[in-house]
């Protein structure tokens, strides 16, 4: 099998329903990548949910020992509320694997005294999920489901390797932090880089880690002038700033991906006559969509 990548979930910030939403999709950031026997999801968006229907109806969940893995690039809820209703998770022959940072939160943030004195809490991503899941906001505890799992600590700039797949990581500039994946396969690579504002920093090293990507997803959630006027400090992108780096870094395709919650079908239309004026090979990506190389 080819190496696939399929979108579940292509918004950002809140999912949206509705005839305006019908062509480009609603649910929030879940992609499903697989290579040979590999199973990788990155986030749990609502558009999970979809992801468990298919490995369902194809098959692959209830096959004996089966493993998921699932790379989470920051815990903001977009990325992690659809989880309690991922039903492969219920499943008690399914091993997941689950990946993210660790955070160290100071309690009180706004305090004035020397660093080594603030109190911080620390917040990993089974503390993250397990928090989502406790009484007062679902009637599943994550300790309830039957799956099996087993945590990794994600340190972005430190490689991975899952089964046979090179894994690179990279510090994305988001409030509270997110982290960019890189895959590496026999025939190229993928990288994706969702929730990011753009500096000359970041944009510098996001240039360097997704240098010839045979796919680069990106996060374009604004339109140059919505950043400009009352957008920036919010930790998301632009599609020029999306098909610059493309050009820099000689991407084959720039997937514009965690699309506003405000931009319906025809704004997104529109986009994409935008984006492939400054970069041909833009493809503002839909709900469903499959690429393979």
């Amino acid at each position: 099998m080819d190496f696939q990548v399929k979108y579940y979930g292509t918004r950002g910030s809140i999912p949206v329903p509705g005839r305006d939403f019908e062509i480009f999709g609603g649910n929030t950031t879940s992609v499903l990548v697989m290579d040979k026997d590999t199973v990788i999801i990155i986030d749990a968006g609502t558009g999970i949910r979809n992801i468990g229907a298919d490995l369902i109806k194809w098959g692959l969940a209830g096959k004996k020992d089966f493993t998921v893995h699932i790379l989470f690039t920051h815990s903001h809820w977009d990325h992690i509320q659809g989880f309690p209703f991922f039903v492969p998770a219920y499943f008690p022959n399914i091993h997941f694997h689950i990946y993210g940072a660790t955070k160290l939160i100071p309690r009180k943030p706004e305090l004035q005294q020397p660093a080594e004195n603030i109190k911080t809490d620390r917040w990993d991503i089974k503390k993250t999920l397990s928090f989502q899941q406790c009484f007062q906001y679902f009637p599943v505890r994550i300790d309830q489901m039957s799956a099996h799992f087993t945590y990794h600590e994600v340190t972005p700039g430190s490689p991975l390797t899952i089964d046979h797949i090179k894994v690179d990581t990279l510090h994305l500039n988001h409030p509270n932090e997110s982290i960019g994946y890189r895959f590496f396969l026999t025939n190229g690579s993928f990288t994706f880089c969702s929730d990011t504002e753009p500096s000359p920093e970041s944009n510098e090293n996001i240039i360097r880690f997704a240098d010839k990507s045979n796919i680069f997803a990106y996060d374009s959630q604004y339109l140059p002038e919505e950043y400009e006027n009352g957008k920036k400090g919010w930790g998301h992108s632009t599609y020029m700033v999306g098909a610059e780096i493309s050009r820099r870094a000689s991407i084959k395709e720039y997937h514009l991906i965690h699309h506003d919650p405000a931009h319906n079908d025809k704004f997104l239309i529109d986009l994409q006559e935008k984006a492939s004026l400054e970069f041909p090979a833009s493809t503002v990506i839909r709900e469903g969509m499959e690429f393979s190389f």
